[in-house]
């Protein structure tokens, strides 16, 4: 006779929003991985846009939308109270979801909570003003108080987290991630997709992030100068804050050969990826960098800044080159060094795809935060 597994549980994730982002595309590849292990879990956002929610749907979750996106709703807390009554577990994601779910702690005290942390909050924005230093009090007296376990991204943003809330234990738990069904495949013809976008001859190097500092976009600029290879095009998929500043930039001295590229959509910046003979990230923080996943999972080599969460995901001339960040002369010559040798990338980048499949795979992620579950329910149970 078989002794019957643990039941299985019922899990509400709760997020700011489910627009486009990493934390939020991280959490659709935990929803499904989860549901695949047989637990009943659906996903509730505090406001819209609900952009992603057909992809969450498509997992077999519900979603939900528990307000309209104000900053505070007595409406979304009472709504959250009604509706984490049906669950074991209710998981936040992001700041505005871990302050909903702790506030509704006393009106529903037997749902375990658990929180997980995404970024380097207080590490890359640190508190100076009075609003500020009042948050983060907020966040270490009350909200610290209210979850029966702590997750983070990375073993940095543990570090980060523990250092400025006083949090004891913080279980480090990667994000989960696969391609969408519409990523390129084994058929993309990479030649073709380059020559109708002008990038008919020499090596193609892309990077993906937002135009912000902390993705050191112009340390990258200033990398590709000193390649001495004008046959090298850069192109950069994003937009922001920095975008005027980094063209103007191009346009006074930089190289011609770097293209912005602005926003554009998922699937679209997947062919690029595909399409490049190398993958940049030059970030100056990174709490994790879910773009290194998609490099990684499209088998494309990789030079990074060994920044943040980044040496936690790619190692050091085993499936990445990493120098330091800010530092644009080692970016160049790690580029100078990947694109000149085809062995060292090919070798770079199979050991970057299998650790992505091994890692960082729906199944692997679903079963660390299934123990984190099971531990804050039973910790709630006995408290």
């Amino acid at each position: 006779m078989t002794t019957p597994g643990p039941a299985p549980l019922r899990v509400l994730q709760v997020i700011d929003s489910i627009a486009p982002g990493g934390a939020e595309h991280a959490l659709i590849d935990l929803v499904a991985g989860l549901r695949a292990r047989g637990h009943a879990v659906d996903v509730a956002a505090l406001g819209p846009p609900p952009t992603l929610a057909s992809q969450f749907q498509a997992t077999g979750a519900r979603t939900f939308q528990l307000g309209s996106g104000r900053r505070w709703d007595a409406g979304v807390a009472r709504r959250l109270v009604r509706l984490s009554a049906g669950y074991d577990v209710v998981h936040a994601h992001l700041f505005m979801a871990e302050f909903y779910v702790a506030v509704t702690r006393l009106a529903s005290p037997r749902v375990a909570r658990v929180a997980t942390l995404h970024n380097l909050g207080y590490d890359e924005n640190v508190p100076t003003t009075l609003p500020q230093r009042a948050r983060r009090q907020l966040h270490r007296r009350v909200l610290t108080r209210a979850f029966d376990a702590w997750t983070a991204v990375s073993a940095p943003v543990a570090q980060s987290y523990a250092r400025h809330l006083g949090l004891g234990s913080i279980d480090v738990v990667p994000n989960a991630f696969s391609l969408p069904p519409d990523a390129p495949g084994p058929n993309f013809d990479a030649g073709a997709f380059r020559a109708g976008h002008g990038v008919d001859v020499g090596p193609l190097v892309v990077s993906v992030g937002r135009l912000t500092p902390q993705k050191g976009h112009a340390g990258l600029i200033d990398a590709v100068e000193r390649l001495g290879r004008a046959d090298v095009t850069v192109a950069i998929v994003g937009d922001g804050p920095l975008r005027d500043a980094l063209a103007a930039r191009i346009a006074e001295r930089g190289p011609a050969t770097v293209r912005l590229l602005g926003a554009v959509p998922r699937a679209e910046v997947l062919r690029w990826i595909a399409a490049a003979d190398a993958f940049v990230l030059p970030s100056i923080h990174e709490a994790f960098g879910v773009v290194l996943l998609e490099a990684m999972s499209l088998g494309r080599p990789i030079v990074a800044t060994a920044t943040g969460g980044v040496p936690s995901i790619v190692e050091d001339e085993r499936s990445a080159l990493l120098v330091p960040p800010g530092a644009p002369a080692r970016l160049a010559s790690a580029l100078v060094r990947l694109l000149a040798d085809p062995a060292l990338a090919a070798r770079l980048a199979a050991a970057a795809r299998a650790d992505a499949a091994e890692r960082f795979g729906q199944a692997a992620v679903a079963t660390a935060f299934e123990a984190v579950y099971r531990r804050a329910r039973d910790r709630r149970a006995g408290a």
